[in-house]
């Protein structure tokens, strides 16, 4: 008697433990997000939030990750430094297998030594819309979506040059250092090298007392053909108001930072025919692209912006690897080793380090929106 109970109890023991081991391997897979969700910068920040999430809430749809399903843990940067690392800290304290973010590149810049260093615990960063010279071309831990800044510089200098602009100005935001600096010096190098003169660079940090008047003034008197803007979507659409209120017709040109919907509706009239350059293409119509922009606008009621594209296609980098592989420490191998990605305007490639290579186009401000430039 004794005996069939002793039995009849190790078998229930070794259903129980069967049980509990289902419940461990069917616990949710977490994927950190971390971006700027509130302050100036906010616009790409939520962007990309809602890019990721979208990519998330389709993958769980249809399984998950073989049946284990994906938690999002989301943190505000608030594209600051300091905050940036804490985030990052915070997230690898609580089980992430792989931080999507930062939005901004000085925010992804001061991340690095952390996520590079044993305490991160091999944890892979993969940027929507982070760009400076700083992390390209480097073997580590971090991927981007959007391809290096030269390749953007370059082909935004050709169509400077193309269109007879021979004097520029150059103003520039230092909350976005690592970024605004980098675009700054490589488009001066490519386009000095053209035969074009910089003749004159004004700095400034968004989110401190800086004066407009004097920006204006020098400005006024440099009379430039041309004016680069490298500032986020509000700050870029406030200097084409004060541009165009002073009676300047310089051409304006901008990064690809500031090309979301604040800019166009923070200036309105006054940002009509400002040239961007972005490797993003609405204009190509890839069936990925358009069924992305329709299942978006269902989520969220309005259209994507750059970056919520990019947000949404970093997300599936990650867990395009996580179905390979499901062992997030070799995460960065098993991306790299597929090398080719299915993107959201077709296929691109990333490079041994983890750097996107990819088409720029030139954009326009046309009737309030942006449409691809055509030769003038």
């Amino acid at each position: 008697m004794k005996k069939v109970i002793t039995i009849s109890v190790i078998v229930m023991l070794l259903l129980i433990s069967l049980s509990l081991t289902g419940c461990l391997t069917n616990k949710p897979i977490k994927i950190g997000y971390v971006g700027g969700l509130t302050g100036r910068f906010s616009d790409i920040g939520l962007s990309g939030h809602n890019g990721v999430i979208l990519a998330i809430e389709e993958a769980n749809a249809v399984g998950g990750l073989g049946g284990i399903p994906i938690e999002l843990i989301v943190k505000d940067d608030h594209s600051d430094t300091k905050l940036a690392l804490v985030a990052d800290k915070e997230l690898v304290a609580e089980g992430v297998s792989v931080i999507i973010g930062h939005m901004t590149s000085t925010a992804s810049v001061a991340a690095m030594p952390f996520i590079n260093s044993r305490e991160a615990k091999d944890i892979l960063m993969v940027s929507p819309t982070t760009r400076t010279s700083k992390l390209t071309g480097n073997d580590d831990n971090f991927f981007a979506v959007m391809p290096p800044m030269k390749a953007a510089t370059d082909a935004q200098v050709k169509y400077v040059s193309k269109i007879g602009i021979r004097r520029m100005v150059i103003l520039y935001d230092l909350a976005n250092r690592d970024f605004a600096e980098d675009w700054s010096a490589n488009f001066s190098t490519t386009y000095r090298a053209l035969g074009g003169e910089i003749i004159g660079i004004c700095q400034f940090t968004s989110g401190t007392s800086f004066s407009y008047l004097e920006i204006m003034k020098k400005l006024a008197e440099l009379r430039p053909e041309g004016v680069l803007l490298i500032a986020g979507g509000i700050d870029a659409a406030m200097f084409c108001q004060q541009i165009r209120k002073i009676g300047l017709q310089a051409r304006i040109f901008s990064s690809s930072w500031a090309m979301t919907d604040d800019f166009l509706q923070s200036g309105g009239p006054t940002v009509e025919g400002v040239v961007f350059c972005n490797p993003m293409n609405p204009e190509i119509r890839y069936p990925k692209y358009e069924q992305f922009v329709e299942r978006y606008q269902h989520r969220f009621g309005k259209k994507p912006d750059f970056a919520a594209a990019y947000g949404h296609e970093a997300a599936e980098v990650v867990i395009a690897g996580l179905r390979l592989n499901s062992d997030a420490r070799q995460l960065k191998q098993t991306i790299l080793t597929k090398g080719v990605v299915s993107g959201l305007w077709g296929d691109y490639t990333l490079d041994s380090f983890g750097d996107a290579q990819r088409e720029n186009f030139i954009f326009s401000v046309q009737d309030g929106k942006f449409k691809l430039v055509h030769d003038e």
